[in-house]
C-alpha cells in the first residue's frame, strides 16, 4: 500500500527541494519605489539612483558603477511642442536612433532601437501629462543586455508622471 522512501531517496529529495528553493529565492529581485519631482519609478535595489545636477529634476541610475538610466521630468511649458502626437512625431524623426520598435498609448510613447553613433541599445519611454513631460531612458551596450533587459518591463510599467 504505502511505499516509504529510503534514507538515500529522502536525502536526494531534500537536496533537490533545497536547490529549487534557493534558485527561486536568488532569482527574485527586490525593487524600491522613488518619488521625485513629478515622476515615480521602481528600480531594483541593485541600481543606485542619484541626482544628475544640483537643480532641476534630472536623475541617473547606475548598476555596478555604470550609468544606464536617465530619468527627467520637466514642466510642459518649457517645450515648443505640447501634444503627445507632436512629441511622438518628433521622436520618430530622430535620426540619432535606428528605431526597431515604437508604440504609442493615451499619454505616452515608447521607442527602442540602437544609437547610431555609439551602437548602444536604447529604450525610451516618454509620458506627457497636462502639466509635465517625463522621460525614462535606458542606454546600454550589448554587453550589459542581460543585466538590463530583465528589468526594463517592470521598471517601465512602474514609471508614472504627475
Amino acid at each position: 500500500m504505502f511505499r516509504f522512501l529510503t534514507p538515500l531517496q529522502m536525502k536526494n529529495l531534500i537536496v533537490l527541494a533545497f536547490l529549487l528553493l534557493s534558485f527561486s529565492v536568488k532569482s527574485q529581485t527586490i525593487f524600491k519605489t522613488y518619488k521625485h519631482c513629478y515622476f515615480e519609478v521602481s528600480l531594483p535595489t541593485t541600481f543606485k539612483l542619484s541626482r544628475e545636477f544640483d537643480d532641476g529634476c534630472d536623475y541617473v541610475a547606475s548598476l555596478r558603477g555604470k550609468q544606464y538610466v536617465e530619468i527627467h521630468s520637466s514642466e510642459l511649458g518649457r517645450f515648443e511642442l505640447s501634444t503627445l502626437d507632436e512629441f511622438y512625431a518628433a521622436a520618430v524623426k530622430n535620426r540619432s536612433i535606428n528605431i526597431t520598435y515604437k508604440t504609442k498609448g493615451t499619454n505616452w510613447f515608447v521607442i527602442s532601437g540602437i544609437d547610431v553613433e555609439t551602437k548602444n541599445l536604447i529604450y525610451w519611454k516618454r509620458i506627457i501629462t497636462r502639466n509635465y513631460v517625463s522621460d525614462l531612458r535606458f542606454e546600454y551596450p550589448s554587453s550589459a543586455k542581460n543585466d538590463i533587459e530583465m528589468h526594463i518591463g517592470k521598471i517601465a510599467a512602474s514609471f508614472k508622471s504627475q
